[in-house]
């Protein structure tokens, strides 16, 4: 059965939003573009299409009308060809997984059609869908896995949004070269517009699905121990597993009488060589460092043996002056847990408040943070109960310098797209933050950092909602508003998500 013509018989399980979601995908496709995807000629067209490359064949025809389109230039094929594989494998599987009335890939290569008929007297268009369609192409990679394999109800709603917004990322962009648009267009692809939030969109429910699938995973570890094991007694031919994992109990008790061979990277020598190079560069670099008696900087490469637990007492002891290096030395907590305790410890206690508003805010976010975003939580007032104030007053001149004040060692700022994003600096912190062993830590200016996830959440609901409050009620939220309120298109968009 093609991924383009679907059977309705097979319904394993009907509690799946897909088609809902879709439905209303489809028109909102229509009110941006005018455009009936059912009834266009394209869909015509693709109803003699059984492959992708027949779907590719009939993009290059039109791809081939476009004025500066040259046969041994094929940049905007590059990127539709893998783009029409996965979603072409994604109808399939829905197909064979839930009752559909319609193919979901046949919709959107509808809507890839308009968008290449309308480009195609738009000058310089070319070049700007093969940007478009590269960055779409990026985010639906993540989700080949999928080819064939059973999907969960969840799993099936998620697939939906993410297809959804594929097709309202066809929808702006077809709206925006329609009416000629296209110079600002270009401007408008690589900056903060409608069409770029519908990529960070797709980019985030993307990602969702790759937590999801962790999630997933982590509830059937037993059953995968098992399968693996299973596996390797088979017997066959040709077969090689690489397997790697944390040393727990459990997952060793089922893999070392498996395995031929096996090492722990701790204690492999080219990573402690290349942690011992990372510190001698460091001191060698660092002003205050550079002071230090040989002596002493010996010592402390003889007591280093992890990167992250390296990164953070790199971090503290560079501020030590000579004279208390030895007993800085004699002090090293021995533990990354015990370094980020240590580190939790020494936020000043007037700034405390503040890095653990950041922290819940961090963990409950749906997608990343920009720093003018984060920088809003120093402008409000948490009162006692649920009430809470914004005063414009208290924002600070250099939201990146405040940011990285209330606790630089344990978050960091990137830059992602052009925007400076904030994220923990490494995975195990949010693990920490978030864990039942701080919680439960003897030092109660450490424990009172922890960071429940419900908590987190209500935290960030109520800023986003308190942000709401501020916009015209007979206004949308746009542009504008988020020069005056930063925070204003995140709290529009996912108040509901938390």
């Amino acid at each position: 059965m093609s991924a383009l013509h679907h059977s309705h018989s097979i319904t394993p399980f009907g509690t799946s939003n897909f088609a809902l979601i879709f439905r209303v995908a489809s028109k909102e496709y229509k009110k941006q573009t005018g455009q009936d995807l059912d009834s266009h000629p394209f869909a015509t067209a693709l109803n003699n299409c059984h492959s992708p490359d027949a779907v590719l064949n009939l993009f290059r025809e039109q791809a081939q009308a476009f004025d500066e389109f040259r046969k041994e230039d094929e940049s905007l094929m590059k990127w539709l060809r893998p783009t029409i594989h996965i979603l072409y494998m994604f109808s399939a599987t829905l197909g064979e997984g839930i009752s559909l009335p319609f193919s979901p890939a046949k919709v959107i290569f509808t809507g890839i059609g308009v968008l290449l008929v309308a480009a195609k007297d738009v000058s310089a268009s070319h070049d700007v869908l093969a940007n478009l369609f590269e960055r779409i192409q990026g985010f639906l990679a993540r989700l080949e896995i999928y080819s064939g394999i059973p999907l969960t109800t969840e799993m099936a709603d998620l697939l939906g949004k993410i297809m959804a917004e594929v097709l309202s990322i066809l929808a702006l962009s077809t709206r925006e070269m329609n009416q000629r648009r296209i110079k600002k267009y270009l401007k408008k692809l690589v900056g903060k517009t409608e069409i770029e939030d519908s990529l960070q969109r797709l980019d985030q429910l993307t990602q969702e699905e790759v937590r999801a699938v962790v999630a997933k995973n982590l509830q059937v570890t037993h059953n995968a121990l098992n399968f693996v094991e299973e596996l390797v007694k088979s017997g066959h031919s040709n077969l090689h597993i690489c397997i790697t994992s944390r040393p727990e109990q459990d997952i060793r008790t089922i893999l070392e009488p498996l395995t031929s061979f096996r090492f722990s990277l701790h204690d492999e020598s080219g990573q402690k060589e290349d942690i011992i190079n990372y510190i001698r560069s460091f001191v060698r670099l660092d002003r205050a460092m550079r002071r230090w008696r040989a002596e002493d900087k010996e010592l402390f490469l003889m007591m280093l043996c992890r990167f992250r637990w390296v990164f953070c007492q790199l971090d503290t002891l560079r501020r030590c002056i000579p004279a208390s290096i030895r007993r800085a030395l004699d002090e090293l907590p021995v533990t990354l847990d015990e370094t980020y305790e240590r580190t939790l410890v020494g936020i000043p206690e007037e700034k405390w408040e503040h890095a653990h508003r950041l922290f819940q805010c961090l963990i409950a976010s749906v997608r990343p943070l920009r720093v003018d975003e984060l920088a809003e939580v120093f402008a409000i007032q948490f009162d006692q109960g649920t009430s809470c104030k914004l005063l414009s007053g208290w924002r600070p001149d250099d939201a990146e310098d405040a940011v990285l004040s209330a606790c630089s060692s344990l978050i960091a700022i990137i830059s992602v797209g052009g925007l400076r994003v904030v994220q923990f600096s490494h995975f195990s912190v949010k693990e920490f933050l978030t864990s039942n062993r701080l919680a439960t830590a003897s030092v109660r200016i450490a424990s009172r950092y922890h960071v429940p996830l419900e908590s987190a959440h209500e935290v960030l609901a109520r800023v986003c909602l308190l942000i709401l409050l501020q916009l015209p009620v007979d206004d949308q939220v746009d542009r504008d508003h988020a020069k005056d309120f930063p925070l204003a298109l995140y709290a529009a968009q996912h108040w509901v998500d938390h």
